[in-house]
């Protein structure tokens, strides 16, 4: 089966099982397989760092951010 042929059978899936595949999919490439960064990402991340570092931005606790999590799987799914 071609890359087009699995795309296009992809394309039919409902949203939520397109995110298990695409999960799937990044899952199993191997870390030597991502992609290195660009500049820009890692200029938009030392952007963000520096704002972060400033005080620039509200961080959120990371047991509020698994709850939040949690509650949108059981509504959605």
């Amino acid at each position: 089966m071609s890359t087009e042929e699995v795309f296009a059978a992809a394309e039919s899936l409902a949203p939520t099982d397109k995110w298990v595949l695409m999960t799937k999919l990044w899952d199993s490439l191997p870390p030597e397989a991502w992609p290195a960064p660009r500049v820009e990402d890692i200029a938009e991340a030392d952007r963000r760092l520096a704002n972060l570092d400033a005080g620039g931005v509200q961080t959120i606790p990371g047991d509020q951010v698994r709850q939040w999590l949690r509650d949108r799987i059981n509504r959605h799914g």
